[in-house]
């Protein structure tokens, strides 16, 4: 699993924590994630890897790559 920094531990946080709990049912691309502040790859490539190890329950891919998209339930 990718290390992220301390200013990326915390954008990573707000988006576990705050942003993906408060989304509705549908379907996300990775910078939906961000709302209007540039995407972090680091950030987005965790997300993917918590997903896929099964970490976070109410997040899936839509695909085989983030690049395809999130499914949130």
């Amino acid at each position: 699993m990718i290390t992220l920094n301390s200013n990326e531990m915390k954008v990573y946080g707000m988006i576990i924590n705050y942003i993906i709990p408060g989304l509705a049912p549908g379907n996300y691309m990775a910078r939906d994630f961000f709302g209007n502040t540039p995407t972090i790859p680091r950030v987005v490539r965790r997300i993917c890897e918590e997903v896929k190890a099964g970490n976070l329950s109410k997040v899936s891919l839509i695909g085989r790559k983030s690049s395809d998209g999130y499914k949130i339930k």
